[in-house]
């Protein structure tokens, strides 16, 4: 009796736990535009304010699933700024915005990065654009504007996977 017990909760434990699947898992199903929607809608937030070109530090941002709401600042009759972009491994990155700002990133040899390609977001009406990159593990320059019209900026990054080189 107690054996069969014993192996009814052990068939009622692997029933359950192969229904669930994982965060992972489950962040593997979305397009990288909704994961990004995801994360402008729901968080975690973190608040920053961008800094000057001449600022002695940035404040960074990461690859770990946070929306940041960025204050830019007040240059002439524009807002802009710049921040620290920290990639903890090598790949392929969305930068997602709520707003189609432009921006350019530099690395550590203060190099502009282009972006692989820019596409509109239609996923969610909270993220407007998003700018694909190849990243290797570093920091980087993220410099956002100049906007006339813009104060404040949505940023969300999202890992996309390995690099994707043209063969040659």
């Amino acid at each position: 009796m107690k054996n069969k017990i014993y192996l009814s909760c052990i068939a009622l434990a692997l029933t359950w736990s192969a229904g669930c699947g994982s965060d992972d898992e489950m962040e593997a199903e979305l397009s990288p535009a909704e994961d990004a929607c995801e994360h402008m809608i729901e968080g975690p937030f973190e608040s920053l304010t961008a800094v000057a070109a001449d600022a002695a530090s940035m404040p960074a941002i990461a690859e770990d699933h946070t929306r940041y709401d960025i204050a830019l600042i007040a240059s002439g009759a524009n807002s802009e700024g710049f921040l620290e972009l920290r990639i903890a491994e090598e790949g392929e990155f969305g930068i997602y915005l709520s707003r189609d700002i432009a921006i350019e990133v530099r690395d550590s040899s203060d190099n502009t990065i282009a972006a692989e390609e820019t596409e509109s977001v239609a996923a969610c009406s909270e993220v407007s654009v998003g700018h694909i990159f190849d990243f290797e593990v570093g920091s980087y320059e993220l410099y956002v504007g100049p906007s006339a019209d813009a104060t404040e900026i949505s940023i969300v990054l999202v890992e996309l996977g390995d690099h994707h080189h043209e063969e040659e």
